[in-house]
């Protein structure tokens, strides 16, 4: 095998090796794109769950401060 062989056979597997990693960097790129949805579908739902919590600890306020204003009437 010549020193040109030698060369062409490097110059090859360098374009296999680069092609390959550009592929696993799109992959990479895509996986990246569906956490960033995940999360920003996670805050959103955390987001929602907090307002309902909160809400239900005001509705349990009121309810405890009507009940205290009832014992109190009597």
């Amino acid at each position: 095998m010549g020193r040109s062989e030698r060369v062409d056979e490097k110059d090859k597997k360098i374009r296999e090796l680069s092609s390959e990693l550009h592929r696993a960097n799109q992959q990479l790129a895509e996986c990246r794109e569906q956490l960033e949805m995940v999360l920003k579908d996670i805050e959103r739902h955390t987001n929602h769950l907090t307002k309902s919590v909160q809400d239900i600890v005001e509705n349990v306020k009121e309810v405890e401060a009507e009940d205290e204003e009832q014992l109190y009437d009597c």
